[in-house]
């Protein structure tokens, strides 16, 4: 896999918080994506000094720092010559962001933002309904890296049917990688909405016209 130029087209005034934002989200995006493909590589269960294994089983997904941390180690798994890098920036109306990265998991990142700005606002609902349906099992402040952690029946139907819907939804089709490296089914969906979450953001940008993933090369 070798680094390609992908163009995102930008538009209107940006703020000094959305060059912050932008980019930081993609890269978050990015890395998570890439390590999905890493994943699809593993040949069996992934053993548990896999680093890829580690990553994704070190976290308690109790709150924001899980997150945080979650995606800083994701991006130093990315072999350098492979993470995102500028190549180019354009500010003007219209203008361009054009990066240098592997070119298939941008494509994926594309993909994603156009199913989440398509569904309009039941993506979200959905969402919604899913982070409720958390708080009334009690299964948001549990820590998904306990090992005497045992789901009922009732909580694992409820995280296979939201990481379903919300995968179909989002055209994310990384839900069998997610699942096999990860500990258990809460702990597969809490990363999923965190990935959401990242999604959404860059859905707004591309939403409110600031931002698009599907600009064409000139």
């Amino acid at each position: 896999m070798n680094p390609e130029r992908f163009r995102i087209g930008i538009d209107g005034e940006w703020s000094l918080e959305d060059w912050y934002v932008f980019p930081r989200t993609i890269d978050q995006t990015y890395s998570f994506l890439y390590s999905i493909t890493e994943v699809g590589r593993l040949e069996g269960e992934p053993e548990e000094d896999e680093p890829l294994y580690i990553t994704y089983t070190a976290h308690p997904w109790r709150g924001g720092y899980s997150a945080v941390n979650f995606y800083n180690y994701l991006h130093d798994l990315v072999p350098k010559p492979l993470r995102p890098r500028v190549i180019s920036i354009h500010y003007a109306s219209p203008g361009w962001l054009e990066l240098g990265l592997a070119i298939g998991v941008a494509l994926s990142i594309r993909r994603i933002v156009k199913a989440f700005c398509d569904s309009g606002r039941e993506i979200v609902s959905f969402y919604n309904d899913i982070y409720d349906g958390l708080n009334e099992r009690k299964l948001q402040r549990i820590s998904v890296k306990r090992e005497e952690l045992r789901l009922t029946r009732e909580q694992i139907e409820f995280a296979e049917y939201s990481m379903k819907k919300l995968s179909k939804m989002m055209a994310f089709d990384g839900l069998t990688e997610l699942k096999q490296i990860t500990p258990n089914e809460l702990s597969s969906l809490k990363i999923l909405l965190s990935f959401f979450r990242r999604i959404r953001v860059l859905g707004d940008y591309q939403k409110n016209g600031k931002a698009d993933f599907g600009a064409k090369e000139p």
